[in-house]
């Protein structure tokens, strides 16, 4: 099991960093896109190239957050929504624990 969970780290782990290139170049483009509008004639495609790239970016970012999600509702099923959200610190999440 303990494999698993290190594979499943470590392609979570790519896939974040994927998800950021294309963040970048989401945001690169539309520098680009906005500059060229200015001067002469927008970049073609680049409506749908922001539509394909927010969807492998959310597709991406989901196994991050599920795998943070499930190790904090390992600790407490009712505390859970706020350690996953980033609203609480996981050491809020285990103090709260033992006090409960």
């Amino acid at each position: 099991m303990e494999l698993l969970n290190k594979i499943n780290r470590v392609i979570n782990d790519v896939f974040m960093c994927v998800a950021g290139i294309v963040l970048a170049a989401m945001i690169i483009l539309t520098c680009a896109n906005i500059f060229c509008r200015l001067v002469w004639l927008p970049i073609r495609g680049t409506f749908e190239l922001m539509g394909y790239f927010g969807a492998v970016i959310t597709a991406f970012a989901l196994g991050f957050q599920g795998a943070k999600y499930i190790k904090c509702y390992k600790l407490c099923p009712l505390y859970c929504l706020f350690c996953a959200s980033g609203v609480a610190d996981m050491e809020i999440c285990h103090q709260f624990v033992e006090d409960w």
